[in-house]
């Protein structure tokens, strides 16, 4: 019995902590510049999906989180995985959804 209610009170504080965000992440484009602060396995919708982004500067938390980029909305089609970093993009990159990832808990 002791042990359950440890598993318990254990999972109760370790629950708040996967509410909290995994990091920021500062999108430029060429008409603006902006941060989002995702939590983990949240699809966040990037709200100028047809202006291409130029740079993602990644800040993680955690240096195990994955950052998925994808071409369609609700965090669907096709993706391109990002760590913790500066990336510039030569090429035009289109981003019309993102979540982050923790592959320890997925």
């Amino acid at each position: 019995m002791k042990l359950s209610l440890t598993l318990v009170s254990l999972g109760l504080c370790v629950a708040p902590a996967f509410a909290q965000s995994v990091g920021k992440l500062i999108f430029t484009s060429e008409k603006e510049t902006w941060e989002e602060n995702p939590k983990a396995g949240e699809c966040i919708p990037n709200w100028n999906p047809e202006i291409p982004v130029n740079e993602i500067d990644i800040q993680g938390e955690f240096p195990s989180i994955k950052y998925l980029f994808y071409t369609e909305e609700d965090c669907k089609g096709l993706s391109t995985t990002l760590r913790e970093g500066k990336h510039k993009f030569s090429k035009d990159f289109y981003v019309n959804s993102f979540l982050c990832r923790n592959p320890l808990f997925s």
